[in-house]
């Protein structure tokens, strides 16, 4: 059984034969009127003009990425072609001006016109063209017959366009879509818009341009994970001064260390933090209360917590995280009866530092306590060391 192949190719290679004929016969009857006219050598005054079969790989069995490509170049508008069934060829014209050598030429006014040069017009040429695409069997681009304006190199067998619901269509237009929307190839706008592809596109285009949406944004966030930013939060606050009786004290919030508004640092999660301890201080009656057991061990007379709140933030498009609402406290209890003797001062100190090298926001801050009574001063400490969402608080009283 002869495949289509074989078909198309024997027919293509007998019309290209026979149109090479006709023209060969057309320049010898040139040459020899214009030598019997006195021209001294007619074969160089001429135009040289033959076809043959072409066995480029355009002229072969496509693929439909190969199709899909041919369109996305110019040179196809289609995705049902015959090529894609092995059921189309094409010819090559080889061309040389006046006294040159011939080459491949798509330039076919140059090849067959009215001038002295040319030794047939090309309204022969398409006719004879005609005759012999019917005499092999042949259609044109379009399926018809005769000279195809635009692609009249290409053959075909008849009834060769695939359906529009064949697995190789669609997979042509899935891949025109992919090279054009996804790797940034040239765009076809008389295949686009043709009415005869513009409504089978239209999904391969969508599903094309979701995914070049998604692959730009993952590739956002992989430079962005690579992104490491800095920054730093300084404050300085006396929270108490000379408090001689209980108090709470919320000082001023740190300024925040969070990424640019022109980062998109994508979906924020922020996790709470806290971390406080106390310095207590007894007076003496208490200590021999508790050491006869007629007080609470747990209470104090004096008792001065301190510590911070903050949120440690995360963001999904960056590997760092950062800080914000960093707030210090602090709360005085005192209970003895000599309170108005005693006084309290609290002074706040803290830097947080987020380095380029660094995952997480890292820093101190520091409470410095005196507490005045009638008989001794006390100086203690309270310190909190933060590292991103992990916070130590610990106290020194002397």
């Amino acid at each position: 059984m002869v495949s289509t192949a074989a078909t198309i190719e024997g027919k293509v290679k007998a019309f290209a034969k026979d149109i090479t004929k006709f023209l060969n016969a057309k320049r010898a009857s040139k040459v020899a009127s214009l030598k019997k006219a006195g021209t001294a050598d007619p074969d160089k005054a001429l135009v040289t003009a033959t076809f043959a079969y072409s066995s480029g790989k355009g002229s072969l069995s496509r693929s439909p990425e190969k199709q899909a490509e041919m369109v996305s170049g110019g040179t196809s508008w289609t995705c049902a072609g015959a090529h894609m069934v092995d059921k189309a060829r094409h010819v090559k014209l080889l061309y040389g001006a006046p006294g040159k050598k011939a080459a491949i030429s798509w330039e076919v006014r140059k090849a067959f016109g009215s001038g002295k040069e040319h030794f047939c017009s090309l309204a022969d040429l398409k006719k004879k063209w005609a005759s012999l695409m019917k005499t092999h069997g042949l259609k044109n681009f379009k399926g018809g017959d005769g000279w195809g304006e635009g692609d009249a190199f290409h053959f075909e067998l008849p009834d060769s366009k695939v359906p529009h619901s064949d697995s190789r269509v669609q997979a042509c237009l899935k891949h025109y879509a992919e090279i054009t929307r996804v790797e940034g190839r040239g765009r076809n706008t008389k295949f686009e818009t043709s009415s005869v592809w513009k409504g089978s596109l239209a999904p391969h285009l969508k599903a094309a341009e979701e995914k070049k949406k998604k692959r730009d944004a993952e590739k956002k966030r992989e430079e962005l994970k690579k992104l490491q930013l800095e920054g730093a939060s300084t404050s300085t606050e006396t929270l108490l001064k000379s408090v001689n009786g209980s108090k709470s004290k919320t000082g001023k919030t740190f300024a925040a260390i969070l990424p640019g508004k022109d980062i998109e640092a994508g979906k924020k999660v922020s996790t709470p933090v806290s971390a406080a301890s106390a310095l207590k201080l007894d007076s003496i009656m208490r200590d021999i209360l508790e050491g006869l057991g007629l007080a609470d061990e747990k209470d104090a007379d004096i008792a001065v917590i301190c510590g911070v709140s903050y949120s440690s933030v995360t963001f999904a498009n960056l590997t760092q995280s950062f800080i914000e609402g960093l707030t210090p406290t602090c709360d005085v209890s005192l209970k003895t009866p000599a309170a108005r003797f005693i006084k309290v001062t609290v002074a706040m100190s803290g830097t947080v530092r987020l380095a380029k090298s660094a995952k997480a926001p890292r820093g101190t801050v520091t409470f410095d306590v005196t507490i005045d009574t009638p008989l001794k001063t006390f100086k203690g400490k309270v310190q909190v060391t933060l590292d991103g969402s992990h916070a130590i608080s610990g106290s020194t009283l002397k």
